[in-house]
């Protein structure tokens, strides 16, 4: 873990699928301490526990919060049973739709899946994770609905319900004193953003909420801790894919065909340009398009199809 501002800790995941941001934030004054998130794998979530310890020596995490429902986000809460586990209602109610421990598991040992189908491709980008002790996440002990305030040792956390967005009830956690905001998956830096079904429409607005706030220091929940700018830019992103796929699915063209014309790898040169169809699958549904996938495996899915797209249009007989 690294200290960002004094009192904030990140552990940074690194790029690709999977490897969450998980935050620390401890107290001016007592032992409990709040942990924003807590990553995929029992084993990350004992990490976690183990360098808390190491930082505040006495001290324990009391309470996580979970930013969102994915599992990257709170599977690793097995290694924390004694803490409460905070989330927006919406969250909680959620969670039973996310794929489940056991699922996942099923899939990464099928022999041998087609080639381009949303079995080998979890198997690529999810089977060096050790999903071994993880019946699923804790489910939240306290939820709140739009705001909930706490007092952190001393220091002042607002969580903030900004869903929906990337998910249907994405929390933010906001530190006055540290002008500092923890964003979760609100906010994406280096790799292309995943939707997950909600409104393209209000992750644009939960960034206007973010961009607000009075803070300088933002902790995404994939990627490095950037500044306003960095906020303002993954905005526009999506708003430009937003506006992009509005004309799109007025103009009736097929998802996967306009997420090859939008060829997201040669417009911004970050990571995974093949997730780039959940957004626009998010704007098609929000426009009334009927038949696109919307739950995870099938999303991952449409995500396999348009990477294989995407290799295709890359391979050297192409250019």
């Amino acid at each position: 873990m690294e200290e960002v501002v004094p009192g904030v800790w990140i552990a940074e995941g690194g790029p690709g699928w999977g490897w969450s941001n998980a935050v620390l934030v401890t107290g001016s004054s007592g032992i409990d301490h709040l942990l924003f998130d807590c990553q995929f794998t029992a084993g990350a979530g004992h990490a976690l526990a183990d360098r808390a310890r190491q930082i505040v020596p006495g001290g324990s995490v009391g309470r996580i919060v979970y930013s969102h429902a994915n599992p990257d986000h709170t599977w690793g809460s097995v290694a924390f049973p004694d803490a409460d586990i905070v989330a927006s209602a919406a969250t909680a109610a959620e969670m039973p739709a996310e794929t489940q421990a056991p699922v996942l598991r099923r899939i990464l040992a099928q022999p041998d899946p087609p080639a381009g189908s949303g079995a080998a491709y979890l198997q690529e980008h999810f089977g060096h994770f050790d999903f071994d002790g993880v019946p699923g996440p804790r489910i939240p002990t306290q939820t709140y609905k739009d705001r909930l305030d706490l007092d952190v040792g001393g220091r002042e956390v607002q969580l903030l319900c900004v869903g929906p967005a990337h998910t249907a009830g994405d929390t933010v956690a906001y530190i006055p004193s540290q002008k500092t905001v923890l964003a979760g998956d609100i906010l994406f830096i280096d790799d292309h953003a995943v939707s997950w079904g909600a409104p393209l429409t209000g992750w644009v607005r939960a960034l206007d909420t973010l961009l607000a706030l009075d803070a300088q220091c933002f902790i995404p929940g994939h990627g490095p801790v950037v500044g306003r700018e960095h906020v303002a830019g993954f905005r526009t992103y999506l708003e430009t894919v937003v506006e992009y796929g509005q004309r799109q699915a007025s103009s009736g063209t097929p998802l996967l065909e306009a997420a090859a014309v939008f060829n997201a790898r040669r417009r911004y040169g970050w990571g995974l340009p093949e997730r780039v169809v959940t957004l626009l699958a998010a704007v098609y549904r929000e426009a009334g398009v009927e038949g696109e996938a919307q739950a995870q495996l099938g999303l991952v899915g449409l995500i396999a199809a348009h990477g294989a797209d995407l290799d295709c249009r890359d391979s050297p007989q192409r250019r």
